[in-house]
């Protein structure tokens, strides 16, 4: 329109200009009318309109302007009321009229006479009483977000929400959230009158876990419960299995309200208190697990604020307030559809459209009449086939604005161009485990027990590693464990916080009818890292160390042995004037210090008389065989100086002295 009325205004007749344009003139004329005229508003196409006016501008006309406007203000109203139907709304409104409210207060408003003889020929004779003009309806219905702040202030918050666009990469962000499953499984339970066939059939609860960026499922749990709940714990093992096995996300969790902000998952301030197991030192949650940024992120994040905000040292929690704002819920709507294809689904609205059959079994095998395992799926044996699904669902090309491609290929094109993600060392895997215990070792193993919640009788789980519990038996440790998945390694601390190692789970066996040999092998290695402890230990002992005077007289006796003759003789020794005499204290030879022979006698000992010893400790005068206990010599040295105490003093003066110049002694 603008280009003909350039041409025109440049020179160019009606005909010419119309003609390189290629549009017939009439229309260009009757365009340029309406320009004039409207604007661009007269521009847009009215080959609907019949040019005669409607009945909602006949009835403002008959009503007045005023009055119209009351009017639309009270129908609309009363539309809301009557769950967004304008037609109702207009009828009541017609015939009983309605209450406004203004400035002055609250006004009865009776409808205007053209409102209430239109209406009155509404439903009369063979005309339907929705015979309402489409231009009556179009003023007053309510849009659906108003319908939603009029129920109240969450559904409204509900239905407003922002496009997002994508801004991460695969691996940054996981998410997960809880949803009932809508088909019915058994696990066994102890049979007793209300379970007469020893399995409990339910619903439970089905907790998955995926990656926002590539939308590729990683895990899900299957919870069963008395009450078919689930708990935090629920929620830290799942994770403690997605991070051992996939790695920990880059950047944080998104999560929603109640067990997902606890204390466990989220996480505390860790105050480690010595002797004790503090709630605060088990949970280390989230907030103790590192991140891992990438060059990407910080390319993308220049402001410095922003950077430290949203790329901090640890994991980071998103709470989702909105349904939209969790692509896990779309998620969820496409694996429900595949789990249509279940045996025992019982529908996706089982409140208003469930199935019907697979409802009325589900419900007679909840009462004890019907026996679940003749309709309906064990717990390991859906979960075969949820996993089947999942990977059916990987494999699906996602086909969206924000989400594009095959989730698996996407997972895995990422994982290739920046790397895997980040894996926790050893020493901190006690973050994933569920449950703790404070055991003592006993003899190469620890006992973690707890009381089964179904049957009330304590279950024990044995844990064993033989070279870090052979030097502390007896003392106490922090065992970590995994009450679900008891198989798995326990991680052990000791009562400071610090990460001990790793100890294997072990059964016990039977001592009669199970010829297993593991016991007997943990057993001696065991024995053998405490013997190996125990000689490294044992030469240090002053029981084990040999005495001088005994290897002395070995040494004298070996000298012997060597000097003995053919013959078997005794043999002669010359011992130095210094070295004590084995003979008796009180001979001559021995108070003159001068050498002399020895000669060693060996005579056989009656067995039955005892040996005679004198209070000192010495053999007696007669005696010729060599004394167990000798009597120690008297020791002949003597002092090299003797000891000046005047020096020493003015030593020590001195130093005092020289302390003081220098600061280190004060005098109070």
């Amino acid at each position: 329109m603008l280009d003909f009325k350039s041409r025109v205004a440049g020179g160019e007749s009606l005909k010419r200009a119309a003609r390189a344009m290629g549009l017939p003139l009439v229309s260009l004329k009757r365009w340029t009318a309406r320009y004039e005229k409207e604007g661009f508003a007269g521009l847009v196409d009215g080959c609907r309109r019949s040019g005669r006016d409607s009945v909602a501008e006949k009835l403002r006309k008959a009503c007045g302007e005023a009055a119209w406007e009351l009017t639309l203000t009270a129908v609309r109203a009363l539309a809301l009321d009557l769950d967004g139907s304008a037609g109702a709304a207009w009828r009541q409104f017609a015939r009983i009229g309605g209450e406004i409210k203004t400035a002055a207060g609250t006004v009865r408003l009776d409808a205007p006479l053209p409102v209430r003889d239109y209406f009155a020929a509404v439903g009369e004779g063979r005309r339907s009483k929705h015979s309402i003009s489409k231009s009556l309806l179009h003023l007053v219905k309510p849009t659906p977000i108003l319908n939603a702040a009029h129920r109240g202030h969450r559904q409204f918050s509900l239905r407003v929400w922002t496009p997002r666009r994508l801004d991460i990469l695969p691996g940054d962000v996981f998410t997960s959230d809880d949803t009932t499953p809508i088909w019915a499984w058994w696990v066994p339970w102890p049979e007793s009158k209300e379970y007469p066939f020893g399995c409990k059939v339910l619903q439970g609860q089905f907790l998955p876990v995926i990656d926002v960026a590539s939308q590729q499922p990683l895990a899900f749990a299957l919870i069963a419960r008395e009450k078919s709940s689930y708990r935090a714990a629920d929620i830290w093992a799942l994770f403690g299995y997605v991070f051992d096995h996939f790695g920990l996300p880059r950047l944080g969790v998104q999560l929603e309200r109640g067990s997902w902000e606890a204390t466990l998952v989220a996480g505390a301030k860790v105050e480690y208190a010595s002797g004790e197991a503090s709630h605060t030192q088990r949970v280390g949650g989230l907030r103790m697990l590192p991140t891992n940024v990438l060059p990407w992120h910080e390319e993308r994040l220049t402001n410095p604020e922003l950077r430290a905000r949203l790329l901090g040292k640890t994991l980071k929690t998103w709470t989702s307030y909105l349904p939209k704002s969790k692509s896990i819920e779309a998620f969820f709507n496409r694996s429900q559809k595949l789990e249509g294809t279940l045996w025992g689904c019982l529908g996706r609205d089982q409140m208003r459209r469930p199935f019907e059959k697979a409802k009325k079994i589900f419900e007679a095998c909840k009462r004890g009449v019907e026996d679940p395992r003749l309709h309906f799926l064990r717990g390991d044996e859906m979960a075969s086939r949820l996993r089947d699904l999942m990977t059916y669902y990987a494999g699906e090309r996602i086909e969206g604005e924000v989400f594009y491609g095959k989730p698996e290929q996407v997972w895995t094109d990422a994982m290739a161009e920046h790397g895997d993600l980040l894996r926790l060392p050893e020493d901190q895997r006690y973050l994933f485990r569920r449950d703790w215990s404070l055991c003592k070792i006993t003899q190469g193993w620890v006992k973690p027990s707890r009381m089964d919640e179904t049957t009330g009788r304590r279950i024990s789980y044995f844990y064993q590693n033989p070279s870090l519990f052979a030097e502390r038996d007896s003392q106490q440790v922090i065992v970590y464990f995994d009450r679900e998945d008891f198989e798995s390694p326990a991680q052990i601390h000791d009562l400071d916080g610090r990460h001990l190692g790793e100890a294997e789970y072990f059964s016990r066996k039977g001592m009669f009818l199970e010829g297993e040999m593991d016991g007997h092998e943990a057993r001696r290695l065991y024995a053998g890292a405490v013997m190996t402890i125990y000689a490294q230990i044992a030469p240090h002992c002053p029981s084990r160390q040999l005495p001088s005077e005994i290897a002395t007289r070995r040494k004298t006796a070996a000298m012997e042995a060597r000097w003995q003759d053919g013959r078997g003789a005794s043999a002669r020794a010359q011992i130095a004037s210094n070295t004590p005499s084995l003979q008796d204290s009180n001979s001559s030879a021995a108070e003159t210090g001068e050498g002399q022979d020895l000669t060693i006698r060996q005579r056989p000992v009656d067995p039955v008389a005892p040996l005679q010893f004198s209070m000192r400790g010495t053999a007696p005068a007669d005696s010729t065989d060599v004394p167990r206990h000798p009597q120690l010599p008297v020791s002949s040295a003597v002092p090299l100086a003797t000891f000046d105490r005047e020096a020493a003093a003015k030593l020590i003066a001195q130093r005092e002295a020289e302390a003081r110049e220098r600061g280190e002694l004060l005098e109070t």
